[in-house]
């Protein structure tokens, strides 16, 4: 069997105010569609935490700091690599002004009890599991 290196991966998730900011992407290369947790690759020999405050600020225009670890995952993904995504969270007291990258097409602040439908969000509505799962 031929095996790539595993893709690390960050997601960042953001609660504020009883809601969770999600974003849908111009162009991703899984080609998936519909909305995504805000996430990036991480790349060797970096520190996921840093990628995660980083991602926030590039994707975002956001200063977010002490990013918590919620959940972590292992999988083989769509492509056949091996997928090992952590979940940071960050609570923030109010729904801050974000201005977008040119990679983002749309965000939304979504309330935890209106989120969008399975059907909505990229990967089989994957995002929706890591909400259920961090106990949001």
């Amino acid at each position: 069997m031929n095996r790539r290196e595993p893709k690390l991966i960050v997601n960042m998730v953001l609660f504020a105010n009883g809601k969770v900011l999600f974003v849908k992407y111009k162009n991703r290369p899984d080609h998936q569609k519909g909305w995504f947790i805000p996430h990036d690759l991480v790349p060797y020999n970096t520190h996921p935490e840093d990628i995660a405050i980083s991602l926030v600020k590039n994707q975002l225009n956001l200063e977010i700091s002490h990013p918590r670890i919620a959940y972590l995952e292992s999988f083989r993904g769509n492509d056949r690599t091996w997928h090992l995504p952590i979940s940071y969270v960050v609570n923030l007291n109010h729904i801050p002004k974000v201005s977008t990258s040119k990679d983002i097409e749309a965000i939304k602040w979504f309330d935890l009890n209106g989120l969008p439908d399975r059907s909505e969000v990229s990967h089989y509505g994957w995002a929706l599991d890591i909400l259920l799962r961090i106990k949001c």
